[in-house]
């Protein structure tokens, strides 16, 4: 199923230490090449942490707050809400739980919980280093201690991570994806344009990833996982200005999930897209529609 209709706003700005990074790593490459390879290895597992607006420390200081381990790092876990069916949220890559806090308020006032948590290496999870295997560890982890969760709100890394936990049993009555990467090859594409490496360190890249979880980077792609999971109700929304994670990912992942609804943004880039209220007017309908 597919929703063409376009909302827009405005989009944002590359932050500085990307910036800094782009300038400086085609010169590394050049003066200092291995040291370069290795270094953008580490980058590609280390997620980078930002300060946090003052929203996000409002919603965060209401949650009940409990601790989790995941592969020896302590995951920070909020909770709001009273006792209704649980909606999870999935953060992204350098995200973080309380990114979702314009949905918080009217799921609980819909009767719903709402349980979130901050990645290993994000927010206020102890790590530096972590990946898409431990995301899903997180998720599995919280379907056996919360089992009232019904649904699942991700962005971007996180619905890969969400699909990935699906391809391992997960059981959902319904699945939000927004601004997923779903190609393989364009998420170390796109790594590699924002640190502005050269084409070289893709096969690294590729090869340290099969080295070390023993499984090739296509087989946790999007569009691999979303063809084999059970047909249960989906929402992709995506914006045609990211430019992040482009919104050709999106595109094919619904060609591939055809029973899915795709709702396309405009001009709200990657992360905005979370604090916009005509998606998460869309995402509250979504899951209140009957099947």
């Amino acid at each position: 199923m597919s929703n063409t209709n376009v909302h827009s706003n405005s989009g944002k700005k590359r932050p500085l230490s990307l910036r800094l990074i782009r300038w400086g790593y085609p010169k590394l490459e050049i003066l200092a090449p291995n040291f370069a390879t290795r270094l953008g290895i580490d980058w590609f597992l280390t997620p980078l942490r930002y300060p946090y607006p003052d929203p996000e420390k409002e919603i965060a200081f209401d949650a009940r707050k409990s601790i989790i381990e995941i592969s020896g790092q302590q995951v920070q876990i909020y909770e709001w809400g009273g006792s209704g069916p649980i909606i999870l949220t999935v953060h992204g890559w350098s995200g973080r739980g309380t990114q979702f806090y314009k949905f918080i308020k009217p799921l609980i006032k819909k009767g719903y919980r709402v349980v979130s948590f901050d990645a290993p290496a994000h927010g206020r999870s102890t790590g530096k280093k972590t990946n898409v295997v431990e995301f899903c560890e997180v998720i599995l982890s919280l379907h056996k201690k919360y089992k009232e969760i019904e649904s699942i709100i991700a962005h971007s890394i996180g619905g890969v991570a969400t699909l990935f936990a699906l391809n391992k049993n997960l059981k959902l009555k319904k699945l939000a994806l927004i601004s997923m990467p779903s190609i393989s090859d364009e998420i170390i594409k796109e790594y590699l344009l924002q640190i502005n490496a050269s084409s070289k360190l893709e096969a690294t890249l590729k090869n340290y990833i099969f080295r070390k979880f023993n499984f090739e980077f296509d087989e946790v792609s999007g569009l691999k996982l979303a063809q084999k999971v059970d047909q249960i109700p989906t929402l992709i929304i995506h914006d045609t200005d990211d430019k992040e994670v482009k919104v050709i990912n999106s595109e094919k992942l619904a060609k591939v999930m055809p029973w899915a609804k795709y709702v396309k943004t405009k001009e709200l880039g990657h992360t905005r897209i979370l604090r916009d209220g005509y998606v998460t007017q869309n995402v509250l309908s979504f899951l209140q529609e009957e099947n």
